[in-house]
């Protein structure tokens, strides 16, 4: 349910970057999402498709999500993989104390405007 205050807080910032850049409307709106994030892409873009009749520049727009790979490094041997491949088991040493590099991140990639 937290992906309503994140799609709020996405149709602000980019309604608000499109009013100051002059635009008309914004016909994309792209985000990446981390595979280790909280944040669920099917929800994101039901609550996108909710708001956006809330604000007459991003009434149009589509929200597109890419999926950032996870990715650990192992403090053991240092070997870097995917810990939802492996269950957060390194594939080298079979160590279980791998520190997460990335995969949780949400990133606003770009706003389309026109």
């Amino acid at each position: 349910m937290h992906e309503l205050s994140i799609a709020d807080r996405l149709m602000k910032t980019a309604d608000k970057y499109a009013r100051e850049n002059g635009a008309k409307s914004v016909p994309e709106i792209v985000v990446q999402i981390g595979e280790l994030s909280d944040v669920v892409g099917e929800c994101l873009q039901t609550y996108h498709s909710m708001l956006k009749e809330d604000y007459e520049l991003l009434k149009d727009s589509r929200l597109k999500t890419e999926t950032l790979p996870a990715l650990c490094e192992c403090t053991q041997c240092k070997t870097k993989y995917n810990p939802r491949e492996s269950d957060f088991i390194c594939p080298h040493c079979s160590s279980g104390a791998g520190k997460i590099i990335s995969g949780r991140e949400f990133i606003i990639k770009e706003i389309k405007i026109t």
